[in-house]
């Protein structure tokens, strides 16, 4: 079980991080040559505590904004909460202790108090975080590459004068 939720983890984890790096190479080509481009804004309610069913949701809106044409996608914040990582903002201040809300304030402005435990720490499989992080970085640089050789090639045809006849 906890082989297959560090697998799940990363797994999301991974996904979250190559959005990240379509969206780092769609920027960086925007400075290149001025075009247009379809984004996606995600909506969605997590279920607080949930990680696992969270991350699977957020993975298949992503997929769906790919399959819509975005080129940029962008999920809520806090979309994968299940780390409440103590929460703050305005108009609401949370606190959980062991998958159980244990102070909440609506306040715009205060301080909240509450005690917390904090767990032991697990074991890693470092082994399994590594070989996946061997395959994410293989994918990247193999991706990476075949999108520039892709968008050199279209820089040099939008560059080219026709042929003349």
């Amino acid at each position: 079980m906890i082989f297959e939720s560090a697998q799940k983890g990363f797994l999301h984890f991974s996904w979250v991080v190559a959005v990240a790096l379509l969206t780092t190479t769609v920027l960086a080509e925007r400075c290149v040559a001025e075009e247009t481009i379809r984004v996606a804004a995600i909506s969605y309610e997590p279920q607080k505590f949930d990680l696992e069913n969270n991350a699977d949701r957020l993975e298949q809106l992503f997929r769906n904004a790919h399959q819509g044409g975005a080129k940029i996608a962008v999920a809520p914040e806090g979309s994968l909460d299940g780390y409440v990582v103590i929460e703050a903002n305005v108009g609401v201040t949370l606190i959980v202790d062991q998958n159980r809300i244990t102070a909440i304030d609506r306040a715009r402005e205060g301080i909240t108090f509450a005690e917390i435990t904090i767990p032991d720490s697990r074991p890693v499989n470092t082994i399994l975080r590594d070989e996946e992080e061997r395959q994410f970085l293989k994918w990247r640089t193999d991706e990476m590459q075949s999108r520039l050789v892709k968008r050199k090639e279209s820089i040099k045809e939008q560059n080219t004068p026709p042929a003349r006849k």
